[in-house]
């Protein structure tokens, strides 16, 4: 692949303009490397910021990224399947980064943790052995914030922090300062040489009792708009480091006019992201959904129908690529080669030639994806 030209000046005027809130500890850390990627980066052959269409990844623990003989196997996964790339756990649902953070405001409420001894070293290693990276950082579940600073968290009537069915709190949707936090640790992470911050969890909650929510700071916009806004204002904030942004979102996002009352609404996701990862698992689906009796017996059929909503809404008008999250793993039935293969190939039939596998256990069907 040719190299491809870099609009220096302009990033560095931005990562000056962006010095009032990034950590002086990344004051210098533009990844050297983003400009002279090796043998497989994210941009397409062809012209500058271009994403590729053809990012098939599997997801990884900080856990499992953090264990060498774990990830000895995934090295020899990708050097004998169609899989190109990993994300990797950088800040996940318990509210701690999965690598030892250096910025203060993380460190001070003892947000960091050592899953990843050296992320640097990890993705350096990636990139050598021709891996697409990308770091998933959950946004707005933040046990961890919540507790430190409730002033900061969704609460509830009496001023307590409120949480969802899951027991899990939530940060406030609204606050400014909460977005500010988590871009920093989405500037450090692509610093250490991610090639891409991906957002989940880039939402309102979805269940719990939601009546009794109150929000201590609140904007005058509507929920679809504050979620576009921070999309919006991560672009502007990880511009300086040369990476591609991606946003997770609830599978029937695709087929929904409307925000499902948790803010993601397709259109407004994709004018600010260059990945559109609808969570496409069948077993996610209600029995009867696109008119299919049970989706998750059917998981061609739901991808297929699913994407087909989407490439029409996002014909003609945005860049974003669209990249699914694909179901490896068994719930209400089993799953197995065929099922994940039928997901693949319902993607692929359709133009869709990137797509993520999920299994929580990061144990894949390697059968489906030799």
């Amino acid at each position: 692949m040719r190299r491809l030209p870099r609009a220096s000046l302009i990033l560095v005027l931005l990562a000056a303009l962006l010095m009032a809130w990034t950590p002086s500890a990344l004051a210098g850390g533009l990844w050297p490397e983003l400009d002279a990627p090796g043998g497989f980066t994210a941009l397409a052959e062809g012209g500058f910021g271009g994403p590729r269409d053809d990012i098939r990844a599997i997801y990884l623990t900080g856990a499992s990224a953090g264990d060498p003989a774990f990830m000895a196997q995934v090295y020899d996964l990708v050097a004998n399947s169609v899989i190109n790339a990993v994300v990797i756990d950088v800040k996940d649902n318990s509210g701690r980064t999965t690598y030892p953070s250096q910025l203060p405001a993380v460190t001070a409420i003892g947000a960091s943790s050592a899953r990843i001894p050296d992320l640097a070293a990890l993705l350096r290693e990636c990139e050598d052995r021709g891996i697409y990276t990308v770091g998933r950082l959950v946004v707005f579940v933040d046990p961890v914030l919540c507790g430190a600073r409730p002033d900061l968290a969704v609460q509830t009537p009496e001023g307590r922090v409120w949480r969802d069915a899951g027991g899990a709190a939530w940060a406030n949707t609204y606050a400014q300062e909460v977005w500010d936090y988590n871009l920093a640790i989405a500037g450090e992470v692509a610093s250490l040489g991610c090639r891409e911050i991906q957002f989940d969890y880039v939402r309102f909650p979805s269940d719990g009792s939601l009546s009794t929510i109150r929000y201590p700071v609140k904007q005058d916009l509507r929920p679809a708009e504050v979620i576009e806004a921070f999309l919006s204002r991560a672009r502007q904030a990880l511009a300086p480091y040369g990476v591609f942004i991606a946003a997770d979102v609830f599978g029937l996002v695709t087929s929904f006019s409307s925000d499902m009352l948790i803010g993601q609404v397709l259109e407004n996701v994709a004018r600010q992201v260059d990945f559109v990862c609808p969570m496409m698992y069948p077993s996610h689906y209600a029995l009867g959904n696109y008119g299919i009796p049970d989706p998750d017996k059917d998981p061609y059929l739901t991808i297929r129908t699913g994407l087909t909503h989407a490439l029409a809404r996002m014909r003609g008008w945005s860049t974003a690529q669209l990249r699914p999250w694909l179901q490896d793993f068994s719930w209400r039935n089993r799953y197995g080669p065929d099922e994940v293969r039928a997901q693949i190939r319902a993607a692929e039939e359709l133009g869709v030639h990137g797509f993520m596998l999920w299994n929580a256990r990061n144990v894949y069907t390697e059968d489906a994806i030799r």
